[in-house]
């Protein structure tokens, strides 16, 4: 489970979790997927949702009839992009 305050290592952790295991990832929240969509390649989005969603990964490749090892790069390049120090314009600005 993951909060919205949680921090973007709290998702990314979570998404590492998901990447590992066939066993549906934790409920994340609304604000967490949209922050992930906006870090991530928008060919992406579709294997993210999915994955977030349960979906396993052969049900991925077959779904979007790609090759398992297109799915693994893929999924490895979302994990990266997330992993990556957000720019200036993708960090939460503070109000004080």
């Amino acid at each position: 489970m993951v909060a919205k305050s949680d921090s973007e290592r709290v998702l990314l952790e979570a998404i590492r979790d998901a990447a590992r295991d066939a066993n549906p990832p934790p409920a994340l929240s609304l604000s967490s997927k949209r922050r992930a969509a906006t870090r991530i390649d928008p060919a992406d989005h579709a294997i993210l949702a999915m994955r977030l969603a349960g979906t396993s990964w052969a049900e991925i490749a077959e779904t979007l009839r790609l090759p398992a090892a297109t799915i693994t790069e893929r999924a490895a390049a979302i994990v990266i992009r997330l992993s990556a120090t957000p720019s200036p314009a993708e960090s939460p600005t503070v109000a004080g």
